[in-house]
């Protein structure tokens, strides 16, 4: 008997029987002759619009940086027929298993549709796109794009080792971004197994951080790729992403934010610290950053956020600003999601300031802890290059100070705190630009930093690419030529001084470049100056060009005089009954004829409290080439003097110093 394979359209049961139809002939064709799917249309369906900023990881139709895997059809979330492992179906709009009939499997193991078994949902339709492996070759994991509740596109990377033992937290993550599978035992099985068979040949690279691929030709961000690649690259991160992203024009932010910087040292500063992040890599620099530093009981706590708010318009939204209220380990994330750019913090004294000091060197060695898998195996180092810009009422020696820790020179020179006031009684700002007081400028800035942003950073990027070479080649002479200015009336500036002033360099270059580009609005040497001025103010606010550890020496031996001199008893009062005793005799002092007066220091107190953490014979060194102490015989840092209560010549560290403090 001939069976009917096109039935007319609206043709059911009903029809069935009247056209003579019996349930045994419509059960052999039910189950023989399965209707075929419906062919599917590998169109790209109408978008809805999206209400959400323009931060999330898809492709606009006019985006000139659409990559391979998303040309053609291919952000179409259905699969077909031919891209789905045997025995996975695309039923109704949603995928499927069929569990085959092992006595029919042919020899390339597939199964005819008729011999296998009913339907298990696993989930809503996607697509696997690519193959994807890391910069090294190695961490694979596969491309996937979906629609999510609200019908956006969205893709998102799934490593192989997500799909290990029951892949409940894959599943947790992917139904977080929009895309639930069924939750029964089968379906979770079916569909770790889908991935695992899924294997296009298209490949692409998966990378954890933002900023410049390994070969220098593409830039990452969140939401795009700029500049060109043999292949895909796909920023792979969970958790949260860096507020990247664009709103209104760069003419309208030019016209705003652009035009109020000029003549405000701290805001130009800023802005162009945002376009010198993406400078690091081309000049092989090291990371670093900048502390914004002003105490609420003055003017200079007014706008050290708003500058910060700028900077972040360069970027992205304001959203884009982070803040110090977070562990090291959440801060190493963030260093990472914001490689070859602009990590900004806000308030510094929220951050535990036993951890402070070494996070603020963490960021500028650009590496993070290394840690150990559950296996004893290591895990991969979180590394980062980039800038940073941070703000607080104080600076990190004396959060430090706070818990009785001291700073390293090493986190000093790394984050290098200009004083926030600008010296014009305005805090921050010198020029208000027409606004009539600090306040009305500041939310005027923050509205403008609200409504423009993210532009100038996607400019100064396509800048970069056009002469990368000659570009370089540029920043290192100039940055070179701001040292020796900023450092020409600077006497024996150390090593210390001269690493900050070229991270100092390397912003004002970036503004003067960002300038020539048509991108910042200011008239040529703004960013110049105002990264001058900034520098001239570290220098003077740090106290000298000497190294950190020999200032943070002399300054904690003038404190131990101002705060403990009359512990050292006069000499010419030692046989004097009506003398007050001195508790914790530290040792002797004597008046001089010309007025200063010179303290015998005995050995144990010089040690354990007058130079407490330094090296004795490299504080020596120091104190003598300061002046402060005074050398005995052969170059030794003590002399033997006779003391009023020892019947011989002891050894004692005799210091000559003019005014002290706090005596008896």
């Amino acid at each position: 008997m001939s069976l009917q394979r096109d039935l007319p359209s609206g043709w059911d049961a009903a029809d069935a029987v009247a056209d003579g139809w019996t349930a045994a002939r419509l059960a052999k064709v039910a189950r023989w002759l399965p209707v075929s799917p419906a062919p599917v249309t590998h169109q790209n369906p109408e978008r809805r619009p999206d209400p959400r900023p323009d931060t999330r990881s898809r492709k606009g139709a006019n985006d000139s940086e659409t990559t391979k895997t998303e040309q053609d059809d291919t952000e179409s979330v259905i699969p077909r027929a031919d891209e789905l492992p045997s025995s996975y179906y695309v039923e109704r709009g949603a995928i499927v298993f069929r569990k085959p009939d092992e006595d029919a499997i042919d020899e390339n193991g597939k199964c005819p549709r008729q011999y296998e078994g009913r339907s298990i949902y696993v989930g809503p339709p996607f697509r696997v796109l690519a193959v994807t492996r890391d910069e090294r070759g190695d961490d694979f994991g596969r491309l996937i794009v979906f629609k999510d509740l609200d019908g956006i596109y969205r893709r998102e990377v799934i490593m192989d080792r997500e799909r290990a033992g029951q892949g409940d937290a894959l599943r947790a993550r992917l139904a977080a971004a929009g895309l639930e599978g069924a939750n029964n035992p089968d379906a979770r099985r079916h569909f770790i197994e889908l991935l695992r068979r899924w294997t296009p040949k298209a490949r692409a690279r998966s990378v954890t951080r933002t900023g410049w691929t390994m070969d220098g030709r593409a830039f990452v961000l969140p939401d795009k790729v700029l500049g060109r690649q043999s292949e895909d690259v796909i920023l792979a991160t969970e958790g949260e992403r860096p507020a990247f992203g664009t709103r209104g024009t760069l003419d309208e932010w030019r016209q705003t934010l652009g035009a109020w910087c000029v003549g405000n040292s701290r805001l130009t500063f800023a802005v162009s610290l945002a376009f010198a992040a993406p400078c690091l890599q081309l000049i092989d620099a090291e990371s670093g950053g900048f502390h914004l530093v002003g105490s609420s009981v003055d003017a200079s706590s007014s706008g050290k956020t708003t500058v910060q708010r700028v900077a972040a318009s360069v970027c992205g939204s304001p959203e884009y600003l982070q803040r110090w209220r977070a562990t090291d380990n959440a801060i190493e994330g963030l260093a990472e999601l914001h490689n070859d750019s602009l990590l900004i913090l806000d308030e510094l004294n929220q951050m535990d300031p036993k951890a402070a000091g070494e996070t603020a060197h963490m960021l500028g060695n650009g590496v993070g802890k290394s840690r150990m898998e559950r296996t004893a195996v290591n895990r991969a180092v979180k590394r980062w290059r980039l800038l940073f810009l941070s703000s607080g009422e104080i600076g990190l020696a004396e959060h430090m100070a706070s818990v009785s820790r001291k700073t390293r020179a090493g986190q000093e020179v790394r984050m290098a705190e200009i004083p926030a006031d600008a010296g014009a009684g305005l805090g921050v700002f010198e020029t208000l630009h027409g606004h009539a007081n600090g306040a009305t400028f500041a939310v005027a800035l923050k509205d403008a930093a609200a409504a423009h942003y993210g532009h100038p950073l996607l400019s100064f990027i396509s800048a970069l690419m056009k002469d990368r070479a000659g570009i370089t080649a540029a920043i290192k002479q100039h940055q070179a030529g701001f040292v020796v200015d900023v450092l020409r009336e600077v006497d024996a500036a150390g090593g210390q001084v001269r690493r900050v002033a070229a991270r100092f360099g390397l912003v004002a270059v970036a503004g003067e470049l960002a300038t020539l580009e048509g991108i910042t609005g200011w008239p040529e040497g703004a960013s110049y100056q105002a990264a001058k001025r900034c520098f001239n103010d570290w220098l003077s606010a740090r106290g000298g060009t000497g190294p950190t550890e020999e200032l943070a020496l002399l300054a904690q031996v003038r404190l131990f005089f101002e705060r403990h001199s009359n512990r050292l008893r006069w000499k010419s009062r030692v046989l004097d009954d009506h003398a007050p005793e001195v508790a914790m005799l530290a040792g002797f002092k004597e008046q001089l004829p010309d007025g200063g007066i010179v303290f015998n220091v005995l050995p144990e107190t010089f040690r354990q409290e007058v130079i407490a953490g330094f090296n004795e014979r490299d504080a020596g060194r120091v104190l003598i080439r300061h002046g402060l102490l005074q050398p005995g015989s052969g170059g030794r840092t003590t002399q033997k003097i006779r003391l009023p209560d020892r019947p011989t010549p002891a050894r004692v560290y005799v210091f000559h110093l003019d005014t002290i403090t706090n005596e008896p």
